[in-house]
């Protein structure tokens, strides 16, 4: 049986829905790994807030959502890059093709400084965010005092102006 066709977009309002569907379907460890906090229902203000985002994307199944990327940003602050993939998606490609998708669109908008925050446990991630651009980032991990992880990352100048269709 051929796996079903994933299509990555920008969220659009009429997502959210099953935003919502793909948050319950997650479990909760995966949640807490994406927000850091325990969240075991998107609420309307969080679901909001999400898709207000300088950039999110979604990863579509028909007419399922099964996963999310996020740039956000905020003044003389790094752009924080985030991912949560459904569960059942996990360890097939999914997270690398969403943040590889956002760091495309990252790179077009001339965005230079990428951050991440993990949990030293997400060793899964850590490989993720060190295969990034076949390993051209070369993402810098540090230890926060609070027991976070803060990944950054700065993209390539060469790529930085590439303008990319919506």
């Amino acid at each position: 049986m051929a796996a079903p066709e994933l299509t990555i977009r920008p969220v659009s309002s009429d997502d959210a829905p099953a935003i919502a569907r793909m948050h319950r379907r997650c479990s909760l460890e995966s949640v807490y790994r994406r927000y850091l906090t325990a969240v075991p229902a998107l609420s309307p203000a969080l679901q909001r807030r999400l898709q207000d985002l300088h950039l999110t994307l979604v990863a579509t199944t028909g007419r399922e959502v099964v996963a999310l990327a996020h740039l956000a940003t905020a003044p003389d602050e790094p752009t924080e890059l985030a991912v949560l993939v459904e569960d059942a998606w996990q360890r097939r490609g999914v997270g690398t093709a969403m943040i590889e998708a956002a760091l495309d669109r990252a790179e077009a908008d001339g965005t230079t400084d990428l951050v991440a925050y993990t949990l030293p446990s997400s060793t899964a991630v850590h490989a993720l965010l060190r295969g990034l651009r076949r390993g051209a980032l070369r993402p810098v991990f540090r230890r926060t005092s609070d027991g976070l992880v803060t990944v950054t990352m700065t993209l390539p100048a060469a790529r930085r102006g590439e303008r990319l269709s919506a």
